[in-house]
């Protein structure tokens, strides 16, 4: 009887969780769908629709303008061009405008540096001084969380980052036309 009463114990402990769970989720309403990691299926590409036209007013652009220049796939986003000029420079405005695409069409305040890298990579940028140079607009246009070495660092944007962020993406743009 000693296990059965144990058993019954924990039973009382996991239903009161979940009633506690339930009152959080009542508290939330619906502000827990829009989560991140909650998006799944329709609810994603409903979400980065929404993000592409609140980005595509923000740059006085269409969203057809809005979808040349990202990539969309899944939970990540590819810029499709990249400024011209130095690794410095496109290394600078190029990440406060991937910043700005990953805030507005994916919901996501953080881009791993690891990812950054990748589609820095793709566009074939040189990638040696690539912390130096995400080091000179910290933390100007964007912060670090994590040590500058490590595999889980991630970067955010600054309000002057995100609104230079949208002079880039504008600028960039301008161009393809």
């Amino acid at each position: 009887m000693d296990i059965e009463s144990q058993v019954q114990k924990l039973v009382g402990i996991v239903e009161e969780h979940e009633k506690r769970l339930l009152g959080i989720e009542k508290l939330l309403g619906s502000t827990a769908s829009l989560a991140p990691s909650a998006l799944t299926g329709d609810s994603v590409s409903q979400n980065a629709e929404l993000g592409k036209e609140k980005l595509a007013k923000k740059v006085q652009r269409t969203t057809e303008e809005i979808d040349m220049l990202f990539e969309i796939d899944g939970d990540s986003s590819t810029i499709t061009k990249l400024p011209s000029g130095n690794a410095k420079q496109i290394t600078h405005k190029g990440t406060v405008a991937m910043l700005v695409g990953f805030k507005y069409l994916l919901k996501a305040d953080t881009i791993p540096a690891k990812e950054l890298k990748r589609i820095f990579a793709s566009h074939r940028v040189p990638l040696e001084n690539f912390a130096t140079y995400l080091n000179e607009i910290t933390p100007k246009w964007i912060l670090r969380k994590g040590k500058t070495r490590s595999n889980k660092t991630t970067y955010k944007l600054t309000y002057a980052g995100e609104a230079e962020g949208f002079e880039v993406i504008k600028d960039l743009l301008n161009r393809g036309n």
